[in-house]
């Protein structure tokens, strides 16, 4: 899915399953004095923007209301993913939020990968207990931003996987966030560096006789648990 910027958050532009073609409506209804929709990060308009709003060689389009979007995603995918989208564009403006269980499942599956963040000094998320996505009783979902607030992503813990999987998997999520907000600040995105190999790679979350490791993508050796990265060899 492609991403835009709502109100400080970062959101996915629907797409319709098995196809290529992209909806969006402008989420801030900001529209510049020129009454052209605005481009970029931060206004929801992506590419059929520069369109006009009309719908593009490859379908989709860019809409001002989203009942337009939503009738347009009905008629061309049916009813049932209308209502998946309605509720995803709900999820995005008023985020749900999480039962006790789940926030206990959040944070259990969070933590080992956060105690890593902290050790090596790089940039923690704030982690917000919310789902923004309607994903199924079988995954939490929640949503992590940047310590101040102004863009973030949604995070999920697959809770039908064994959980070594599910630590690998939320690592992976994490170090992807982690990679790019550490590049956003200039600072080396190499999280968690390989220390057979310094400033070359980072780390790569596996599952390992039975573990959730932290391995070298170039030797395969592991190099230390998930949850268990230290600044010291």
């Amino acid at each position: 899915m492609s991403a835009g910027v709502y109100a400080g958050r970062s959101h996915s532009a629907p797409t319709i399953p098995g196809r290529t073609r992209r909806y969006t409506y402008d989420m801030g209804n900001k529209v510049p004095p020129s009454g052209k929709p605005r481009r970029g990060r931060g206004s929801g308009a992506l590419d059929a923007a520069d369109r006009g709003g009309v719908a593009g060689s490859q379908g989709g389009g860019f809409f001002r209301r989203p009942e337009e979007m939503l009738a347009a995603i009905g008629a061309e995918a049916g009813a049932e993913t209308e209502e998946a989208v309605r509720r995803f564009a709900e999820l995005a403006r008023n985020p749900r939020s999480l039962t006790d269980d789940a926030r206990s499942q959040l944070h259990a599956n969070l933590a080992p990968v956060l105690r890593d963040i902290r050790v090596t000094g790089a940039i923690v998320p704030d982690v917000r207990e919310e789902a923004h996505e309607d994903l199924g009783a079988d995954m939490v979902s929640a949503w992590i931003q940047r310590p101040d607030g102004i863009v973030g992503t949604g995070v999920r813990v697959d809770m039908t996987l064994p959980p070594e999987e599910r630590l690998a998997d939320i690592a992976e999520q994490l170090q992807e966030w982690e990679m790019e907000e550490l590049a956003a600040a200039d600072r080396s995105a190499t999280w968690p560096e390989c220390p057979e190999h310094p400033g070359s790679h980072p780390l790569s979350p596996r599952v390992q006789d039975g573990a959730a490791v932290w391995c070298c993508p170039r030797t395969g050796h592991v190099e230390y648990p998930i949850g268990g990265v230290t600044t010291t060899r």
